[in-house]
């Protein structure tokens, strides 16, 4: 009762315009920082789930296409290769089965971490890619080419090396037939 009689003397004296200004009550029209960072830390903790697996989705994406970068380059330096001797069908094979010596004395090698076109003498990288190892191997006039692609396929993980294994002249070729 006290506070009716209290509210109704304050409303009587702010009938006037020179008080009206100094007794208009203030209204609440917005949210406190507090309410706002707790609104903020339950956001932040219902999406952290949400981040991390789009993070897992991303990496596995780039990890794919590293991958297929891989394939690329070798169907590419096989490719290269394959070319390369159907100009010249017949070449040797370096002694220690890591390069390919043609006719007009051009090689494709294997110098320990790059494969290599050697043409009058200038060397020419095939790949951009880190080549762990090449070799080549003859058998029934057939050359069977082993290539080694070491990549970082996980930004976190260690090198994958990726094995390639590709025959010259495939069955089929133009070149002639796998023997029987």
């Amino acid at each position: 009762m006290r506070a009716a009689r209290a509210t109704r003397a304050t409303q009587a004296a702010c009938t006037t315009r020179a008080t009206q200004a100094a007794c208009t009550t203030r209204t609440r029209s917005g949210f406190t920082l507090l309410e706002i960072l707790v609104v903020m830390g339950i956001v932040a903790i219902v999406t952290l789930p949400f981040l991390q697996m789009y993070s897992n989705a991303y990496e596995e994406l780039h990890a794919a296409a590293r991958e297929a970068d891989l394939q690329s380059n070798a169907t590419r330096a096989t490719a290269i290769i394959r070319h390369r001797m159907a100009c010249d069908a017949h070449p040797t094979i370096d002694s220690d089965n890591h390069g390919l010596r043609f006719a007009d004395g051009s090689r494709i090698y294997w110098n320990g971490h790059a494969l290599l076109r050697s043409i009058a003498h200038h060397d020419v990288p095939i790949l951009a890619t880190a080549v762990s190892d090449f070799n080549v191997v003859k058998s029934h006039d057939v050359y069977t080419f082993n290539l080694e692609l070491r990549e970082k396929l996980h930004t976190h993980g260690p090198p994958v090396t990726c094995h390639f294994v590709s025959d010259w002249p495939r069955l089929g070729d133009a070149a002639g037939r796998r023997p029987q």
